[in-house]
């Protein structure tokens, strides 16, 4: 979804700068590892790509449509052992990429959604990970902070993830020492599994930025 900061995770997870990840709104990202960074922006109605660069300081003429995708790459050494596809957010991600994002992870192997801890999965996503969960695909959640840092959206006091929220908490004099993330992360792992049971394998982790 957008606003989860996945932007932050993946230069994180690459050892980049996050706006070296920047798009356009729409556009897929596709990072491969090379020697020497390049980076090309594949516009619809062209056969070949064009220089591209997030700030729009590349040479060239500016493009004339939104690129369908870009490519960058990078030396990194983790991508000589798989490369990065970041899709565009769910909201705008539509019925045609969605197919793509499945063929993709089928493919791929492995999906790494990232949701903020004040957000909640919409249906659509709902959707979208069941599909996924029946796949072979290895599936990894990260939680990142939401706005007001490590506070959950309220859920209703008969929900699973409430349920689980209370046992994390223990007795009332002890909820002082219940980490925020983790629990936050367990709501969320919670609310996925009551409408997507398929995932009770998938891997989740809270983002912590401030760690060291």
């Amino acid at each position: 979804p957008a606003g989860a900061a996945r932007r932050d995770v993946l230069a994180a997870l690459l050892g980049l700068a996050p706006e070296r990840l920047a798009v356009p709104p729409g556009s897929w990202l596709l990072v491969d590892h090379a020697r020497v960074s390049t980076r090309a922006a594949y516009v619809p109605g062209y056969r070949q790509p064009h220089a591209y660069a997030p700030d729009g300081s590349a040479a060239g003429p500016a493009l004339a449509r939104p690129p369908r995708r870009v490519e960058l790459t990078v030396a990194e050494p983790l991508l000589r052992r798989f490369a990065v596809v970041d899709t565009p957010d769910t909201g705008t991600l539509g019925l045609a990429g969605g197919r793509l994002l499945l063929d993709a992870v089928g493919r791929a192997g492995a999906l790494l959604f990232v949701i903020a801890a004040d957000q909640a999965f919409t249906a659509a996503e709902r959707h979208l990970l069941a599909e996924v969960a029946g796949s072979s695909a290895e599936v990894f959640v990260v939680v990142t902070p939401g706005l007001s840092g490590w506070a959950a959206p309220p859920a209703p006091a008969d929900s699973p993830e409430s349920t689980e929220l209370a046992e994390l908490a223990g007795p009332p004099e002890l909820a002082g020492a219940v980490d925020p993330a983790g629990a936050v992360v367990a709501a969320h792992r919670a609310a996925l599994l009551a409408a997507v049971p398929g995932l009770a394998r998938a891997r989740w982790y809270p983002a912590r930025p401030d760690d060291t």
